[in-house]
């Protein structure tokens, strides 16, 4: 009765709420019949997903790109900080007049701290990318909420700001754990909807070229920290993008522009496809 009410209401109800339900449910079952816990809140998360609850509760937390007729594009970089290439980023940036965001690791934030700082006191968006980037799917939650919150205190001990922004390692998470995040974490995920395989590519060029072509009102760019030839992309991408009309923006800027949009727009793009 309590599923079929929250389906009937779902756009009304929080993912705090139903999870809430379902423990309460399961603990009181529990009480009476010791050992049922574990099935019963199994079996109803299943009829929550079969009724697609679940992933529309989990979509609410998502963003792949931003709804805005204004002109404005996100690069986020993940899999930083480094020591030096983090802070030309953050210059190159300023040069042209925009900002952009950071999913940084735990473990090379506490390496390469001052690179950190350095975005941050320069209203650069700093987010969450994992304490040593495993892949959360392969990972039961509670090693997931471990990575998610040791990251958090790193970044925090150094910027003074809790993380309110987060992105999974190759964006690869589980429904229920999405749904955790949102609940004891209270951070939103960050997907994407324009990621080239920047990591891979030998020629700047190729990678400018498909960036000014992709660039698009609201986008959200996924691309990675400590590559040589993605600065030097950007080197000749951000001008172009300038000149076009185009702000850069940082994910904090960003939601602020438009609303977010929980679902890809465009295909993900592999330049060696």
């Amino acid at each position: 009765e309590v599923i079929h009410a929250i389906g009937a209401h779902h756009n009304d109800v929080e993912p705090k709420t139903i999870t809430a339900v379902i423990v309460q449910a399961a603990d009181a079952i529990s009480a009476a019949r010791p050992g049922a816990r574990r099935e019963t809140t199994t079996n109803y998360i299943k009829r929550l997903q079969k009724m697609q609850i679940l992933s529309r509760f989990v979509l609410r937390n998502h963003v792949f790109s931003i709804k805005t007729s204004h002109k404005c594009i996100a690069f986020t970089f993940d899999d930083g900080p480094s020591e030096q290439i983090t802070r030309d980023l953050v210059d190159l940036f300023e040069e042209n007049g925009g900002k952009a965001s950071f999913f940084f690791q735990g473990d090379k934030a506490e390496q390469y701290s001052d690179s950190v700082r350095y975005a941050a006191e320069r209203h650069f968006t700093i987010a969450n990318h994992s304490y040593n980037h495993p892949r959360y799917v392969d990972l039961p939650c509670s090693e997931v909420l471990q990575q998610i919150e040791r990251t958090n205190k790193i970044l925090m001990d150094i910027t003074g700001v809790r993380p309110t922004m987060l992105r999974p390692p190759q964006n690869a998470i589980s429904q229920w754990q999405a749904l955790m995040i949102r609940i004891r974490c209270n951070q939103l995920i960050v997907n994407c909807n324009i990621a080239p395989t920047d990591w891979a590519l030998s020629s700047p060029d190729d990678l400018a070229e498909f960036l000014i072509h992709a660039a698009q009102p609201g986008a959200i760019v996924c691309i990675h920290d400590g590559y040589p030839n993605t600065l030097n992309a950007l080197r000749k991408t951000l001008p172009v993008l300038r000149r076009k009309g185009f702000e850069l923006l940082s994910m904090d800027e960003m939601l602020k522009a438009g609303s977010a949009s929980p679902y890809r727009n465009i295909n993900i793009n592999n330049l060696h496809s």
